[in-house]
């Protein structure tokens, strides 16, 4: 009991949320068997450094690739197969697959030179305004160690 108090007062047990995700419904054992395998020649290679390993490595790296594009095929195959009747699910499919995502969005500009000058001008007047803003807190934290503390001479 006194060990337990002890353990509970130094180190008290923390509650953690963990998100339990759904795994990708083409992900399979053997796709994870494989890649667990892929990583084990990679270490090897770069433990080794020889080219015996690196070709090892590179055969195993193409041989999951090959597995997951499979596991792929069959997934959409079977999702169009199943869901031929509903078309909204066939767009929104083939939507997120053909259409590229566009993670980056800049403004509307008739000029995308002039988009680029600005983007450019905003970053460089930002790092002279923190630039600025550095000298003057060095000039305050220089005033203040002269004013408060008196150069010491050694003999």
């Amino acid at each position: 009991t006194t060990l337990k108090k002890l353990t509970e007062h130094h180190a008290p047990l923390k509650e953690k949320t963990i998100k339990i995700r759904k795994s990708a419904p083409l992900y399979n054992a053997q796709i994870d068997a494989a890649k667990r395998l892929r990583r084990k020649k990679e270490r090897a290679w770069r433990k080794l450094k020889t080219p015996d390993a690196l070709q090892q490595f590179k055969t195993q790296r193409n041989y999951v690739t090959y597995l997951i594009n499979q596991a792929k095929r069959e997934y959409y195959t079977d999702f169009v197969s199943d869901n031929s009747d509903n078309q909204a699910k066939l767009f929104r499919v083939s939507r997120a697959l053909l259409l590229p995502k566009n993670d980056l969005c800049f403004p509307n500009h008739s000029n995308k030179d002039i988009l680029c000058d600005n983007i450019g001008e905003y970053f460089v007047n930002k790092i002279s305004k923190i630039r600025n803003e550095l000298i003057i807190w060095i000039l305050h934290v220089t005033q203040y160690l002269t004013s408060h503390y008196q150069q010491v001479v050694l003999p």
